[in-house]
């Protein structure tokens, strides 16, 4: 019976061990990626002299605005080859949420009907001036996470609705 327990007792404590160190290596590798960002970020600023004014990370994205040289700089955390665009505020014509949706239809007594939509992708389209090719950035694809996605879109739009609001106030676009 004492044998028993002790076994258990044995069995219960390196179960535990194994969850707090796994948990312990989540965590550091977690905060190690943080500060690569960071850092990745940091000599992003200052290989282009940028002036921070507003950032925001959220689902491994990070937002800013740098009103003082006018640029708007995306990068996409999700892989390991960050994906960067700095767009010159000056050089856009208008901003454009795309929400992509897919709908699936099921035939009821000879009729389709609508059954489900299912969202494929939200971009924010940033036209540029003079003929050069909208800038596309990619927030959501078919694939991510669902529940994410109405959050995404709230904080999608208002950045639109910065950036709008920064074209009128700076240059006189309407978009």
């Amino acid at each position: 019976m004492t044998s028993t327990l002790i076994i258990a007792g044995i069995i219960l404590i390196t179960t535990f061990m194994f969850i707090y160190f796994f948990s312990l290596l989540h965590r550091k590798s977690k905060e190690k990626r943080i500060a690569l960002q960071q850092a990745n970020f940091e000599k992003l600023v200052s290989t282009h002299q940028l002036v921070i004014d507003e950032q925001e990370v959220f689902d491994r994205y990070l937002l800013a605005i740098d009103r003082i040289n006018g640029k708007f700089i995306y990068i996409d955390l999700h892989d390991k080859a960050e994906d960067e665009h700095i767009v010159d505020i000056h050089q856009i014509k208008g901003v454009k949420l795309i929400n992509e949706e897919n709908s699936i239809y099921e035939d009821k007594k000879g009729k389709s009907v609508l059954v489900e939509k299912l969202v494929t992708s939200l971009q924010l389209e940033i036209a540029l001036k003079e003929g050069k090719v909208s800038e596309l950035l990619t927030f959501f694809k078919y694939g991510d996470a669902a529940g994410e996605y109405l959050r995404l879109f709230e904080r999608v739009t208002i950045w639109k609705d910065n950036l709008t609001a920064l074209l009128k106030k700076t240059t006189g676009v309407k978009s």
